[in-house]
């Protein structure tokens, strides 16, 4: 009796083995298939973008440091967002310079302004970007026609945990046209 025990339980340990064995190669393989399911190449594939058009900003500019344009200087900026003609909410923010031309730091042709920025919709929900923009030109506003695309950092409401990107274009009318690209299937 205790050898026929003994087989029994060697075969039943063999069973559970093999059983182990296929449901660990199972979860591996679903666990391989959901990662790459969810790679920064596969989020990138999912991604919702819009466009708003913004107004011509009211702007405050703030000269810290040596009078005239030099590091530390702020610029706080507020504008209506627009969808096709209608306001959708408003876009807040400030740019500070952080490296000027001839300071002897980086490049000597363009400026560089820490941007945030806000994206405040009537529903509530807001977006952050944060990031570098260039300016070629001297003042406080970007050159026309000259891209800035900086990281969305999050969000709130219909877009919380927002990633992805906006591209701002200043256009030759002072307006500007912001390009938002959200990974993940945000909304809107």
């Amino acid at each position: 009796m205790q050898i026929q025990n003994a087989s029994m339980h060697r075969r039943l340990a063999s069973i559970s083995a093999r059983l182990f064995r296929t449901l660990f190669a199972t979860a591996t393989c679903a666990t391989l298939a959901a990662c790459a399911s969810t790679s920064p190449t596969a989020r990138f594939a999912q991604r919702t973008s819009f466009t708003l058009q913004q107004t011509k900003p009211l702007m405050t500019t703030i000269d810290l440091g040596p009078a005239g344009e030099s590091n530390g200087d702020t610029t706080d900026f507020e504008a209506v967002l627009l969808r096709d003609g209608a306001p959708v909410g408003v876009i807040v923010g400030d740019a500070v310079t952080m490296h000027e031309p001839g300071d002897g730091v980086g490049s000597d042709t363009q400026r560089k302004r820490l941007y945030t920025a806000v994206l405040c919709f009537d529903d509530g929900s807001q977006i952050t970007a944060l990031g570098v923009s260039r300016y070629h030109n001297p003042g406080i506003e970007m050159t026309p026609g000259e891209p800035q695309t900086r990281p969305i950092v999050g969000g709130t409401g219909i877009y919380l945990g927002a990633r992805g990107q906006i591209t701002t274009t200043r256009n030759a009318d002072g307006t500007y046209t912001q390009l938002i690209e959200l990974l993940n299937d945000q909304p809107r």
